[in-house]
């Protein structure tokens, strides 16, 4: 989804090395926060996001460069 531009709200149990781009939210998740999870999902509703494929590059999540290094695996 980040990697699409797509914003993200994760549960705050997840890792912080998984928000790759600026497009994410980490909250709690129990009774009393789903107010600030319909009030992060609307903060993102409306706007665009432009696709991260620079970022991604930059953080090691290029299809290119990992499919060659996967071939040099390969080659032994």
């Amino acid at each position: 989804a980040q990697a699409a531009g797509l914003p993200c709200v994760f549960g705050n149990a997840v890792t912080a090395e998984t928000a790759i781009t600026e497009n994410v939210r980490f909250l709690p998740i129990d009774d009393e926060s789903a107010g600030a999870w319909a009030d992060a999902a609307m903060s993102f509703a409306g706007r665009r996001f432009p696709a991260n494929t620079e970022i991604l590059k930059e953080k090691g999540y290029d299809i290119r460069e990992t499919a060659e290094r996967l071939m040099d695996i390969y080659r032994g």
